[in-house]
């Protein structure tokens, strides 16, 4: 797969960074982002991927983590914003009351590992959110996650599985609890 490479999506969103701002909205809708805020519990707030800032630069207690430097400095945020890699994070067990990947799972290698990364730094009782494509059209250069599929990923990583559903035809959006 083309971009499923953290290097490479590194690369692609060093590159995008500059029109980012523009491009993201069309496809992440205010909509979309305004149902996963609408989902987060707690105050501690992980945003992987965090990229501009579109879904969690609002919120002051949030922590937003990206690979690509370009994004990090472009990012407008009232948290903390920190370069930093999902799959090794600086971050203490049980540091968190809701982990957002809008827009990242998809790009990790190994996004089994990462489901579990993200239970291990959730509190007991806190939830996960992502956001997932589900257009078969992206195969060549995404993983494109089916329903059962995340289904068994949030479920044998432990977590319970509360939520998932389209958003316009082209996501899922999924909660999990811990």
């Amino acid at each position: 797969m083309l971009l499923a490479r953290q290097k490479r999506a590194k690369k692609l969103f060093d590159c995008l960074s500059p029109i980012y701002d523009f491009i993201n909205p069309l496809i992440y809708t205010s909509k979309m982002r305004r149902r996963v805020l609408d989902e987060i519990e707690g105050r501690r707030i992980l945003d992987v991927g965090v990229g501009t800032g579109y879904t969690t630069g609002h919120i002051k207690t949030s922590i937003g983590i990206d690979i690509s430097w370009e994004m990090v400095k472009k990012c407008r945020y009232r948290g903390k914003i920190i370069l930093a890699d999902c799959m090794h994070p600086p971050f203490k067990p049980e540091s968190f009351d809701t982990i957002i990947s809008a827009g990242s799972l998809y790009y990790l290698p190994y996004p089994k590992k990462a489901m579990k990364i993200f239970y291990t730094l959730l509190k007991e009782g806190g939830v996960l959110l992502t956001v997932t494509p589900c257009l078969k059209i992206l195969k060549p250069f995404i993983h494109v996650f089916s329903e059962d599929e995340l289904k068994k990923l949030y479920e044998h990583s432990g977590f319970r599985l509360e939520i998932i559903e389209k958003m316009r035809s082209i996501a899922y959006f999924c909660k999990g609890r811990k």
